[in-house]
């Protein structure tokens, strides 16, 4: 059976670095797919996304009894807004300015970990290059289970 599992810790400060532990399910046998995703925590007085700073952070995965990393990423904020368009007026049927969406369907990085110890030790380390920092950090790990 397949389960998927959301690990989520929030960075509040610029230059954080987290070492932490995700607990796994007894009956888990393989983690079979890992996505890592940055989503801003909204604030008033936090400037726009940066295009240019989209790359926040670096993390890494290990299994916890063999000391051996097998997943190193650098997570990327999502950033819905289309800059193309920023300054357009766009006007819906109802006469109401509409909201626009793009972006990109994000996949889970295919991965064969067996899984003899219930632990995943990981590691973050903030690299942001603004003062004001909010963000959350949240890790899914796809999990086959032994039914």
């Amino acid at each position: 059976m397949k389960k998927i599992i959301v690990y989520t810790e929030e960075i509040k400060k610029k230059g954080t670095k987290l070492q932490f532990q995700i607990k796994l399910p007894e009956t888990v046998t393989q983690v079979r797919g890992i996505l890592a995703t940055i989503t801003r925590v909204p604030d008033a007085a936090q400037s726009p996304i940066n295009p240019l700073d989209i790359n926040t952070g670096s993390l890494w995965l290990r299994i916890a009894e063999n000391r051996d990393v097998f997943f190193a990423d650098i997570p990327e904020q999502s950033n819905h807004i289309n800059v193309d368009l920023i300054g357009l007026e766009k006007v819906g049927q109802s006469m109401l300015a509409e909201w626009w969406f793009s972006g990109t369907e994000q996949k889970f990085f295919d991965i064969t970990v067996p899984v003899e110890d219930l632990l995943i030790e990981g590691y973050y380390a903030d690299e942001s290059r603004f003062a004001a920092v909010n963000y959350k950090l949240r890790i899914y790990l796809e999990l086959y289970l032994n039914d």
